[in-house]
């Protein structure tokens, strides 16, 4: 007579489910490398050889998803040392940003209109915000310098992504593109 299964020894040893920095890591490397359709919970299950199911232990849906995979990105770079000077501080934040959101070109849609409140995105958006206000002490006003600047950057991000995408598509580079007109 046989062991009951309840005392059998497990012979095939569970593999570990994955964290939750593994999961929003590669969610990232797919939404980088395939767009933000790409990614979805079966997905990024398979991708990591787990069920699905074992993900929604830790991330309740793909929005939830999101909103790590956007926090994860804007704490990627290292942010500027604020200096007093509103020019070049705001500057040095637009360049930061900039860097950032060329990294993952699915992060301009995601943040246009979303707001993000995780740590990273709070600590970028309170250097900004300080230095906004060595340029004005009034809060609203500093807050809408940030918002302008945000603003900015995202619009020129999306043309140059645009442009970067057009030129993959037709295999043309941007000096050929203009030596045509």
């Amino acid at each position: 007579m046989g062991d009951l299964v309840w005392t059998r020894p497990n012979l095939m040893p569970r593999r570990r489910a994955p964290s939750v920095e593994e999961i929003v890591t590669r969610a990232i490397l797919v939404a980088d490398d395939e767009g933000i359709a790409a990614v979805s919970m079966r997905r990024i299950a398979a991708d990591l050889g787990s069920g699905t199911a074992s993900l929604y232990r830790y991330v309740t849906n793909r929005d939830e998803l999101l909103d790590l995979m956007i926090d994860a990105v804007r704490g990627e770079t290292a942010q500027p040392e604020l200096t007093g000077d509103w020019r070049v501080d705001l500057t040095a934040v637009a360049r930061n940003m900039r860097t950032g959101l060329l990294g993952h070109p699915w992060l301009v849609a995601e943040l246009t209109g979303r707001p993000t409140l995780g740590p990273n995105s709070l600590r970028r958006h309170d250097i900004a915000l300080g230095a906004a206000l060595a340029l004005t002490p009034d809060i609203t006003t500093a807050a809408r310098v940030v918002e302008i600047v945000n603003a900015f950057v995202f619009g020129v991000v999306a043309a140059e992504i645009a442009e970067l995408q057009a030129q993959r598509r037709t295999g043309q580079t941007e000096e050929i593109g203009r030596a045509h007109v």
